[in-house]
C-alpha cells in the first residue's frame, strides 16, 4: 500500500518519492534487485543488517539519527559517505586547529546520487515536505519523510549544500506518537534550519 492507502497509478519517480508512493518504490527496486538495494545499505556501515526483501525499499530496518545521518551524507557529496566529527576546529587564544578528517568511501555514483539528490528537491517544494515552504523556508533543499507503521516513528531528513539534519520523533518505549514525518518531524526540522 501507499501510506495514505491509495494507488495513483502510472506515475513518474519523481512524483513517487515526493509522494511517499510506496508501490512505485518497491516496484524500482524489484527491477534493481533487492540483493542490491541491501548491499548498498551494507555498504553505509551504519544501522541493523538490511535483507533483501521487498520491505527493505521502505526502510524497515534499525538505525538511529545519527546513522541515518552518516547514510545521507552521500548525497550531498555526490556519493562519497562523509563519518560526522564532534568537533570542527579546537581554538587555543589566536591559534586554530582542525582535527584530521576520517576516511572516506565512496558509495554511490555521483551522476546517480545527483540525481535522486534532484529527485528530493520535489519532496520538498511540491511533496510531503512542502510544509517546510509554507513555514517560509526558502533555502535550496532537498530531503525526504518518513513515518514508520501505527505512527510509531516520524522522521524528516533534509540538507542544504552546507547543512544536512535528521529530526526524529518518536518514544523511547516504542509507542505509537499518532503523528507522520509531515506532521511531526517537518515543523522542528524547518524551524531548525
Amino acid at each position: 500500500n501507499n501510506y495514505e492507502g491509495e494507488y495513483d497509478g502510472l506515475v513518474t519517480l519523481r512524483r513517487a518519492l515526493a509522494l511517499s508512493r510506496n508501490v512505485a518504490t518497491i516496484k524500482v527496486a524489484e527491477t534493481t534487485g533487492f540483493d542490491r538495494i541491501a548491499a548498498l545499505w551494507r555498504g553505509l556501515g551504519v544501522g541493523t543488517s538490511a535483507h533483501a526483501y521487498p520491505s527493505i525499499t521502505l526502510g524497515v530496518f534499525e538505525a538511529t539519527p545519527l546513522e541515518i545521518a552518516i547514510a545521507y551524507t552521500i548525497f550531498p557529496n555526490g556519493g562519497v559517505i562523509r563519518p560526522l566529527r564532534v568537533l570542527s576546529r579546537v581554538v587555543i587564544g589566536s591559534d586554530s586547529r582542525v582535527p584530521p578528517n576520517a576516511p572516506t568511501k565512496r558509495i554511490a555514483r555521483e551522476d546517480t546520487t545527483y540525481l535522486v539528490t534532484n529527485m528530493m528537491r520535489s519532496v520538498i517544494n511540491e511533496g510531503t515536505g512542502a510544509g517546510a515552504r509554507a513555514a517560509g523556508f526558502a533555502l535550496d533543499a532537498a530531503g525526504k519523510t518518513g513515518t514508520t507503521n501505527d505512527l510509531r516513528d516520524a522522521w524528516f531528513v533534509g540538507f542544504t549544500p552546507e547543512l544536512l539534519t535528521v529530526v526524529w520523533v518518536g518514544l523511547d518505549d516504542n509507542q505509537p506518537v499518532g503523528l507522520s514525518g509531515t506532521q511531526a518531524a517537518l515543523p522542528i526540522w524547518a524551524a531548525f534550519m
